[in-house]
């Protein structure tokens, strides 16, 4: 097969029709419905190319598979046009042209863009109104999208639509901050297709239109009229005249509810309701009206109502109205709807009948109990009802309608929807014309015949009659005719829009009411000549049903005319009623029948009773009635009738010729309105007056007067008649010798002789209609006679611009006057068809340049009319064109010299250069011209600056984009002067820099700063070889030019606008191929200028190190063969100065990397640049430049993960990043020394922890940076937190904040230390006494918080989780690692998961909380985690060892959990199986013990584990551990009971009943059971030891029960009395069991008669085993037992744990007591976050294991010690152990004891020897949970009983972890550690490899 590449331009598009997948076919691509391909190459059956989404896949692909897109190459079209024609994704639309395609293409795009922008604007903020609207605009535009393209569409609709389309698509992208799209004609432009200056105008031009919303009023606004289409569809519910068939007739119009004047805005227009159900204006067709010409004032009135009157036709009693009967109109009710419920309502199908109305429903009232006098209500309280919409839908019924409304002229409506007007539609006339008025309809050259306006209408408003001799009031029908002087009735009355003319009009009937309101509206139809002759009668006829006929009773009159010939005025008229004699209703009965009557003898009476004027009010035929009236309206809306008497003079001149001069003065009082619509007639007047002999002598008037209607043309209500007035003078002004009285006119006025200022700016208003006027005048007089009129129009001429001239030589200082030159620059297209281009170009600059220079103003005209005369004619003449091109020149080249009127400057510039610009080719010398001259002094403007800025600098680029080398040339060698040279190099490099880095182009006008940066490449390439021969050689190095010309490079390849890699695919294709990628092009010319640097001598050691930077910068940019050609240079410069290259690199990096540049794949590209390089280097360098290549390679791995946790927002705690700032600290300090920065990361460290209150871990980051300082006088410059200072100063800073940092983290035992140091320097350095003073204060304060008198204010210690990451989806620094995390004391661990869960949303959690997961889990790509409570172990300190009395806890406890190393997480397991009748035997422990890199607390809360080691401890070892614990705590709590005889008894009651009486876990006695038997000794002779200290431990036990009961009797209320005996009684019992097996066990008093102190475990001067203590999770099975608690006097027999919220809340309290005041340390009791919940024995079978039920550990409330007969104390403790993170116990309740809770353990302090250690099986009450722990202690003195007491060392427990994993999961058999074969009494041997129980999990209830 032979493949055929298609050309770029020849490049076609497919879209996918169906899915093709490719198999086997290696190099096939698979494709998806509807995928966008480009094609490259062909063969028959097959495409070669890529998708348009993705061009990373490419391959070839079927051609049967895809759809190609036609393109007519016919077209002509823009390579920018064909380009985003190609690289649109749009399916097939055939039969569209191509520009439409193009918007088919732009719209499509439009969409993919606004749904990525909702989509993120939804997630950035989802209450923005923004999103709502922006959402129906891409509705909206994928309507417009399916109309467009509709194969039946005109070209006219289609125009429109794509109008539509565009201003939406610019609108919208306005609003979203997309890019703006210029545009020229509708159709997109790029920038190879127009110049930079113009669309730097379109884009200002489009910015301006896309500003503001686009409100329906901003789109009506844009319109001169609008129409309501309305189509009747029902009533509903189906209305009928009460009692009878007749039929209903429906008036609908629009109506104004005004509460001072309501009117009628439109005709009426009638529909029939008939008999038979149909309707319309005849029986069968569907009523359609359309109300035309409705004014924007109209729709913006909140009172506009479109109204329907219906009435009943048919006989007056509601019979039938047939066979005779006369029908009669009748009220019947009234229905409205506010016109801005049309307004705002939104039309889904703008141009469809079916679809661009919507249906409305009008509330109609009809009238009740045939009260016909209320219809004149009806209208005003139905409107007051749907204004506060109070409307009740049981009462009121409705006339349904379908409503639209269109905008625009009516003809060009009629014309692009056709299918609105058929024959059925009714036009329904607005009364009154619009607010601007339709030329088309004024100008009787251009109306049709039909268009003509000459309506009169009368508005029958109401009347009053009187009772008279009647006993009821009458039923009153008016007859409305019109009648001429002869008598005559004319046929010229129309009801309605509907209605042809008739002769009359009988109004609606109202029954028995003598004060009708009709309030109905007829029109009038009349010639001009007709209204003359012509008057209106109204007759008033009593109507009856018994009568046949209508009696004629009365009668009223109006005439159309007064005697001046003015039409009657338009308001409401008060009429005489007459009534006539028997002869005169004889003549007027007549006249109704037809017959031919006499002149009416009523012309002589009055008519209008308000203003009756000389005519009398009665005669012999007819006589006034003084108490009867009628009211009507009158409005006149005609072209050719007139209602003022001035106009109407004017008219008939020739009558009054002698006063001609005051009938010119009074028409120009005469309104606009009126005069604009009789323009033709008026010029046709005056004209003729003109040349009229008799007029000669008012040809000043004359003038005025037409200078008078001329300037109305020019007013903006009427700027719609300019055309028309241009039309007149082509087509029907005829007056050919009008043009030598016009000019000698104007002459006059220049001239000044009538000193008319007001007239000479009404002339200079009008000058280019005058000289139209003239122009054509002498166009036509050249017709008649040739040569002799054209002489005489040359000398006119002559003597105009003389006189023009004369005027700009002597004109006033503002220069007003020098306005009518830019008039004359109006009529050149005129002048030119009598005058050659040449000598009409000398003539107006002679005149321009006499124009004195002595003002600025003038200067401001000339630039005015420079740059209309640019735009002129003259300037496409080639022989005028070099004229005007050196006016130009000239009056520019001094105002940007003299540095004034730079806007019109900037403007006339423009416009000039555009001109050139598009004909470049045919313009070279004018363009060379204006460039060689112009371009210095604008690059010297544009530095200076200026408010023109922008629009200047527009016309540098055009320039610059004009020039080529030949064209540089010419310019530079134009400049002869070699600093003028170098002077206009450097200002272009400075501006063109400028123009980048102070963003004079917006960065959504992406086309046009792609053309600028095109320019701006090619510029610079173009200075390239100046900057070589001007600046390099020798003497003329000039330094700060050449790095100007290097940063110009930098900053434009770094401009955000050429990042293609950040557009989307299409957007980036488009902008690709139209410049490609001028990032590398600019980097090949900033090599390559480099290069040509250092091959011209040792320059570039200049540029060391400032540039390293800006390359560095280059280098980033993510292009590869940018980096490639960029990366080369930094090898250069290492090999220039190693040092300082190398440490600006790193600086750079660090900056340039946090500021978001750069990414990974750079430092592949460097590594492999620099090795390349690197390889044959032979300066012995090499080993150094690896080591720093590798150094700054893991420099980018640090700063990009730092980056990267800088910009996540998931992790509120910022924990990753200060680990990530932490590495970079780490790599600043010890890989490379870089002072600055290691101080900038210490301070963004602290700032960290700082902000998320870690202030301790500030504390230490900024002991870092103090502990480099000494106490010297050494100055030290100001960095990013100090300023300049002496070094001690900076030191002191440092240690006040460090200090302040450990107060506010309550660790002042770290800042005593510095408070110390800090005295020192105060008093023997700098003798500061006042501040030694205050710090000594302050030091004073901190001792006074580690032993606080409120308990409340001591401190808790924190809680320690191991967190475990596995897989590679997490961050590097974290992948497979553990770390040990602190939190405060009331974190839980369910904080720390919800924690993670935020910052890994993805991450799982492993089941088994510390085993480490299998390799495949390892190495996914997923991310899992464990957490697990550890306990911290701080070992033996020997801090207190010289103590010469007991140490407060207070103060030993803090070293327990602090600056601790060692941590450790117990797993408990039975072994071999589980023994369910004493499980002591069987529990065995697993230890874990982490070691940490750095102490904790440190610099971070976290840090990583290094070492992890394991062992297993012993059941014996367990039970020492938990009787030890439980000896503590009951130690503790009765030195808290002695200190405070007041606490609450209740929980010492509680404690010691669940101890001496424990039923749960069976206490001693199952101890004993378990250890002391004879079997156990021979079992386990190793333990003998181990045995011995249990034994003691549980002699300590009995003894501190013997004293707490000694206690509870002495401080016991008389109602625990009965406790307390029954208490005592369980002791002997108890006490009776431990002798049965322990011989040696007496009760002994622990009381220390020395120290006054109770004595502890840790007294006793046994051996320890060992063991390091730590805090145990230990798993028991639940026993069935009860466990009794005390409260209120009753004891609760029921076992379970404690839930009440107030006990737990005393508890909680107690325990905040007592683990801040212990002289002990025992094991704290902690409980999780979550509340207890109550466990019940569940035990399903034998074989079954149960969960382990661990009681609370009663906490003991403990005040200071005080004095008593017997007093307290403990020993001193050994230091380091955590206490910020610990929750508080649970509180018990009243349901049972039973409740899951933590502990942690205190170690006591010890002096015994490494050596002699030994764990202890210390036994714990029947509910505490069974830890193991190793508690270091010092000997045990003597008892008074002198029992021989042994030393041990107890270890301390690990608590469980948090509520969720109470329970730990249980060791398999296979990592079970082997124990020794033992034999257990109660406990027979199993097999080798017992089975270990199922682990179960207890899950609290909420």
């Amino acid at each position: 097969m032979v493949w055929t590449t298609t050309s770029q331009a020849q490049r076609k598009i497919g879209i996918a029709v169906c899915r093709f997948r490719k198999g086997d076919i290696a190099q096939a691509i698979d494709l998806n419905p509807c995928d966008t391909v480009v094609i490259e190459e062909q063969c028959p059956g097959w495409y070669k190319g890529y998708l348009l989404d993705d061009r990373a896949v490419s391959g070839i692909f079927p051609s049967e598979y895809v759809h190609v897109r036609k393109i007519d190459r016919s077209i002509t079209a823009t390579e920018d046009q064909v380009n985003n024609h190609l690289y649109s994704r749009i399916r097939p639309c055939e039969g569209l042209s191509f520009e439409d395609e193009l918007i088919v293409c732009e719209l499509t795009e439009t969409l993919r863009e606004w749904f990525k922008a909702i989509k993120e604007l939804y997630i950035n903020s989802p209450q923005d109104t923004m999103l709502a609207y922006i959402q129906k605009e891409i509705v909206k535009l994928l309507e417009l999208r399916t109309s467009f393209t509709a194969p039946y569409l005109t070209s006219t609709l289609r125009t429109q639509l794509r109008t539509e389309i565009t201003n939406k698509i610019d609108w919208g992208n306005k609003k979203l901050g997309l890019d703006v799209v210029p545009r020229v004609n509708g159709m997109r432009v790029g920038p190879k297709s127009i110049s930079p200056i113009e669309l730097h105008k379109i884009h200002l031009d489009t910015n301006s239109f896309t500003t503001g919303n686009m409100t329906l009023t901003a789109v009506r606004d844009t319109y001169n009229s609008h129409h309501l289409y309305l189509h009747f569809k029902t009533l509903s519910p189906p209305l009928n005249p009460p009692s009878g068939d007749g039929d209903l007739a429906i008036y609908f119009s629009i109506y104004n509810y005004n509460a001072g004047s309501p009117e009628f805005v439109s005709e009426r227009v009638m529909c029939k309701q008939y008999r038979n159900g149909t309707q319309g204006s005849q029986a069968g067709q569907s009523f359609t009206a359309m109300f035309v010409d409705l004014t924007t004032a109209d729709l913006n009135l909140e009172d506009a109502y479109l109204i329907a009157q219906v009435y009943k036709v048919g006989s007056l009693k509601n019979a039938r109205a047939d066979n005779g009967v006369i029908a009669y109109k009748r009220p019947y009710g009234c229905a409205v709807l506010p016109l801005r419920d049309v307004l705002h309502s939104k039309h889904p199908k703008p141009y469809d009948e079916e679809g661009f109305t919507k249906d409305f429903s009008m509330s109609l009232l009809p009238i009740r109990n045939n009260k016909d006098d209320d219809f004149s209500n009806i209208t005003d309280h139905l409107i007051r009802k749907v204004k506060e919409r109070k409307i009740d839908d049981k009462e009121i019924g409705a006339v349904n309608v379908a409503l639209g409304m269109l905008h625009g002229e009516i003809s060009s409506i009629r014309h692009k929807n056709p299918q609105l007007f058929t024959r059925s539609t009714i036009i329904t006339q607005k009364l009154g014309f619009a607010d601007v008025i339709a030329p088309e309809r004024c100008a009787h050259y251009v109306l049709l015949e039909h268009e003509t306006r000459n309506d009169f209408y009368v508005n029958l408003f109401e009347a009053e009659f009187e009772r008279g001799a009647k006993r009821a009031d009458r039923n009153i029908e008016a007859k409305i005719l019109v009648v001429d002087d002869t008598g005559k009735e004319l046929p010229c009355i129309a009801g309605d829009a509907s209605d042809a003319p008739t002769s009359h009009y009988e109004s609606a009937v109202f029954y028995h009411s003598n004060h009708p309101r009709w309030n109905e509206v007829v029109k009038i139809g009349l010639t001009e000549h007709q209204f003359h002759s012509c008057h209106l009668r109204i007759e008033f006829r009593h109507c009856s049903n018994n009568a046949p006929e209508k009696k004629l009773f009365a009668f009223s009159y109006i005439p159309l005319e007064d005697r001046y010939g003015t039409t009657v005025q338009d308001r409401m008229h008060r009429l005489c009623v007459y009534k006539p004699t028997k002869y005169e209703l004889k003549v007027l009965e007549a006249s109704n029948s037809g017959m031919k009557g006499a002149a009416p003898h009523y012309l002589s009476l009055a008519f209008d009773s308000d203003s009756p004027g000389t005519k009398s009010m009665s005669n012999s035929q007819c006589t006034i009635s003084q108490k009867e009236s009628l009211f009507v309206r009158t409005t006149l809306c005609s072209t050719k009738l007139t209602q003022d008497a001035n106009l109407v003079s004017f008219f008939k001149w020739k009558d009054d010729i002698a006063n001609l001069d005051r009938v010119l003065l009074n028409v120009q009082r005469v309104k606009g309105d009126e005069l604009m619509r009789h323009h033709t007639d008026f010029l046709n007047t005056l004209f003729q007056m003109t040349c009229d002999i008799e007029a000669c002598y008012h040809q000043p008037r004359i003038f005025e007067a037409l200078i008078h209607i001329l300037k109305f043309s020019k007013e903006k209500n009427y700027q719609q008649f300019l055309p028309i007035i241009e039309l007149y003078i082509e087509r029907s002004f005829c007056a050919p010798l009008v043009h030598r009285e016009l000019l000698t006119q104007i002459q006059r006025v220049l001239d000044g002789q009538d000193n008319q200022r007001e007239l000479f700016k009404n002339v200079i208003a009008v000058f280019d209609l005058l000289f139209k006027f003239i122009i054509r005048s002498a166009y036509l007089h050249a017709d008649k006679r040739e040569d002799a009129e054209h002489g005489l129009l040359c000398m006119s001429m002559e003597n105009f611009w003389k006189a023009l001239q004369k005027l700009v030589k002597s004109t006033d200082k503002d220069g007003s006057k020098l306005t009518i030159i830019t008039r004359v620059v109006d009529v050149f297209p005129e002048l030119l068809k009598l005058l050659p281009p040449d000598s009409l170009a000398s003539s107006f600059s002679e005149t321009i340049r006499v124009i004195p220079k002595r003002n600025s103003d003038f200067g401001v005209h000339k630039l005015k009319c420079l740059s209309k005369l640019i735009n002129s004619p003259l300037f496409d003449h080639e022989d005028s064109r070099h004229i005007v091109l050196d006016l130009c020149n000239s009056q520019i080249l001094f105002c940007l010299q003299n540095q004034t009127d730079l806007k019109l400057v900037a403007e006339n510039l423009s416009d000039l250069l555009a001109a050139i610009y598009k004909n470049r080719d045919t313009m070279k010398t004018e363009m060379e011209l204006v460039v060689t001259w112009l371009i210095k002094p604008l690059a010297t403007t544009i530095l200076e600056g200026s408010e023109s800025v922008r629009l200047l600098i527009g016309c540098l680029i055009t320039m610059l984009s004009m020039m080529d080398e030949a064209l540089f040339t010419k310019v530079l060698e134009h400049e002869k002067d070699t600093l003028v040279i170098k002077k206009l190099c450097s200002d272009l490099i400075t501006i063109m820099s400028n123009i980048i880095l102070e963003a004079q182009i917006p960065s959504d006008w992406i086309v046009l700063l792609i053309l600028f940066n095109s320019v701006l490449l090619s510029t610079t390439k173009l200075l390239s070889q100046t900057m070589i021969d001007y600046f390099l050689s020798g003497s003329n190095f000039n330094e700060l030019v050449w790095k100007n010309y290097f940063m110009l490079c930098v900053t434009f390849i770094n401009q955000p606008c050429l990042q293609l890699e950040t557009f989307s695919e299409s957007k980036r294709m488009t902008l690709f191929s139209w410049y490609g990628d001028m990032r590398v092009k600019m980097g090949h010319i900033l090599f390559d200028m480099w290069q040509e640097l250092d091959s011209f001598g040792d320059y570039l050691t200049v540029f060391i190190p400032s540039m390293v930077g800006p390359f560095l910068q280059v280098a980033l940019v993510p292009q590869s063969e940018l980096r490639m050609t960029i990366i080369p240079v930094f090898y250069g410069m290492l090999m220039l100065d190693f040092e300082k290259v190398q440490g600006e690199i790193v600086d750079k990096l660090d900056e340039l990397y946090i500021d978001g540049s750069g990414d990974l794949s750079f430092k592949t590209a460097f590594l492999q640049r620099i090795m390349e390089s690197a390889s044959s280097d032979s300066s012995g360098r090499k080993e150094q430049l690896t080591e720093s290549v590798n150094s700054i390679s893991l420099l980018i791995d640090l700063l990009y993960d730092y980056r990267c946790e800088l910009n996540a927002t998931s992790s509120e705690q910022g924990d990753t990043l200060r680990l990530s700032t932490l590495n970079l600290l780490d790599f600043y300090q010890n890989k490379i020394q870089r002072s600055q920065l290691y101080t900038k990361y210490v301070y963004k460290l602290r700032d960290l922890n700082s902000k998320h209150g870690f202030h301790t871990e500030a504390a230490f980051t900024l002991l870092l940076k103090a502990s480099t300082l000494e106490w010297t006088d050494q100055h030290l410059v100001r960095d990013m937190s100090c300023p300049a200072q002496k070094e001690w100063e900076r030191k002191e800073q440092y240690y006040l904040d460090i200090i302040s940092y450990f107060d506010k983290g309550r660790c002042w035992e770290h800042a005593i230390p510095l408070c110390k140091e800090l005295s020192a320097f105060y008093e023997n350095q700098v003798y500061d006494f006042v501040k030694l003073q205050n710090l000594l204060s302050r030091q004073a304060g901190l001792l006074r918080k580690i032993v606080p008198g409120d308990a409340a204010a001591s401190r808790l210690p924190s809680n320690y989780y191991r967190i475990a990451f596995y897989g590679q989806a997490f961050p590097r620094f974290l992948q497979n690692k553990s770390f040990i995390i602190k939190m405060n004391a009331f974190a839980g661990r369910d904080a720390v998961v919800s924690e993670l869960n935020r910052s890994y949303p993805n991450a799982k959690v492993l089941p088994d909380p510390i085993k480490t997961p299998n390799p495949d889990q390892l190495t996914s790509n997923q991310q899992y985690y464990q957490v697990v409570k550890v306990e911290p172990d701080a070992g033996p300190s020997k801090l207190f060892s010289g103590a010469l009395r007991p140490v407060d806890h207070r103060i030993t406890s803090f070293y327990l959990w602090n600056n601790v190393t060692r941590f450790t997480y117990d797993q408990a397991f039975h072994s071999p199986t589980h023994d369910k009748e004493n499980e002591h035997r069987t529990l065995h422990k697993l230890r874990y013990v982490m070691t940490t890199e750095r102490p904790l607390p440190n610099i971070l809360h976290w840090c990583e584990i290094i070492n992890t080691e394991q062992r297993t401890l012993m059941p014996l070892e367990v039970a020492l551990e938990n009787m030890s614990k439980k000896n503590s705590s009951l130690r503790e709590m009765l030195v808290g009971y002695q200190s405070d005889k007041q606490m609450d008894q209740k929980e010492l009651s509680m404690s010691l009943k669940g101890t001496i009486d424990a039923q749960v876990n069976g206490g001693i006695p199952m101890y004993q059971n378990a250890f002391y038997s004879p079997e156990y000794a021979a079992a386990h002779p190793e333990h003998a030891d181990l045995l011995n200290d249990f034994k003691q431990c549980v002699r300590q036990h009995v003894s501190i029960l013997n004293d707490g009961l000694t206690l509870f009797k002495e401080i016991g209320q008389n109602e625990l009395r009965p406790l307390i005996n029954a208490l005592c009684d369980e002791f002997k019992k108890l006490l009776s069991k431990v002798k049965e097996t322990d011989s040696g066990c007496e009760v002994a008093s622990l009381r220390s008669v020395g120290s006054g102190s109770f004595l502890s475990v840790s007294d006793s001067s046994r051996v320890s085993s060992g063991y390091s203590s730590s805090d145990v999770e230990s798993v028991t099975p639940n026993r069935k037992s009860a466990s009794i608690s005390h409260q209120s006097g009753s004891f609760d027999e029921e076992g379970g744990a404690h839930s009440s919220s107030t006990l737990r809340k005393t508890r909680q309290d107690d325990h905040l007591t007592r683990s801040s005041r212990s002289t002990f340390y025992a094991k704290l009791p902690i409980v999780t976050n979550q509340p207890a919940s109550p466990v019940k024995e569940s035990r399903a079978s034998s074989d079954e294991e149960d969960d382990i039920l661990v009681s609370p550990v009663l906490p003991v409330k403990k005040r200071s010690l005080s004095t008593s007969s017997v007093q307290y104390a403990a020993p001193p403790a050994s230091p380091s152990f955590d206490l910020v993170n610990r929750p508080l116990p649970a509180t018990p309740t009243a349901q049972g004891q039973n409740a899951i809770t933590r502990s942690s353990t205190y170690h006591g302090k010890t002096s015994l020897k490494p050596s002699t250690t030994a764990v202890y099986n210390v036994p714990r009450s029947p509910n505490q949970q069974r830890t193991t722990r190793q508690v270091h202690r010092p000997a045990l003195p003597t008892p008074p009983d002198e029992t021989d007491v042994s030393t041990a060392r107890i270890k301390k427990r690990q608590p469980p972890p948090p509520p969720q994993s109470q329970i730990s999961s249980t060791i398999n058999e296979d990592e079970r550690p082997e124990l020794p074969a033992r034999t257990v009494a109660s406990t027979p041997t199993s097999e080798d490899n017992p089975p270990i129980l199922p682990r179960k999990t207890f899950k609290p209830k909420k």
